[in-house]
């Protein structure tokens, strides 16, 4: 299946966080698939492009984080498509000073700066972050949010 359009608008969640921040083939209650990221896509232009394979089941089992635990690990990404490296490497030292800050430690920030000539650069120029936290209850919660 192939889904075209934004991958990265303000109204809608990151493809990253429907994928739990997991490696592309994940099983996890009951859901078996993948999600992959072929061309990032910003507004106004969209264009993005995401490959999302999800195998049929009968019955989904709800998340239920009754227990949220302590945090094991933090990790996210900072990326950007036709915009200056400086830019990337400055969201991604804002994120982990703000989690330090905040007493949540050290955090590994991914950064992607992606140029015209790579394929999965957008159409138009945009940047973002996403952040996940790995739970001791084996949980995983995330949370996005575009440059602006």
């Amino acid at each position: 299946m192939w889904n075209f359009g934004g991958d990265k608008q303000s109204s809608s969640p990151n493809h990253r966080l429907f994928a739990g921040g997991l490696p592309s083939d994940s099983v996890q209650d009951g859901f078996r698939g993948s999600i992959e990221l072929k061309r990032r896509g910003f507004y106004p232009k969209g264009g993005g492009i995401v490959n999302a394979s999800i195998d049929p089941i009968d019955v989904l089992s709800p998340i239920v984080l009754n227990e949220f635990g302590e945090i094991r690990r933090i990790y996210g990404l900072s990326y950007s498509c036709r915009l200056p490296s400086h830019i990337v490497k400055r969201m991604a030292t804002s994120v982990r000073e703000t989690l330090r800050n905040n007493g949540y430690g050290e955090a590994f920030i991914e950064l992607e700066c992606l140029q015209p000539e790579d394929s999965r650069c957008a159409s138009n120029p945009g940047c973002g972050s996403i952040v996940f936290a790995e739970l001791s209850s084996g949980s995983i919660i995330g949370s996005d949010s575009l440059g602006e």
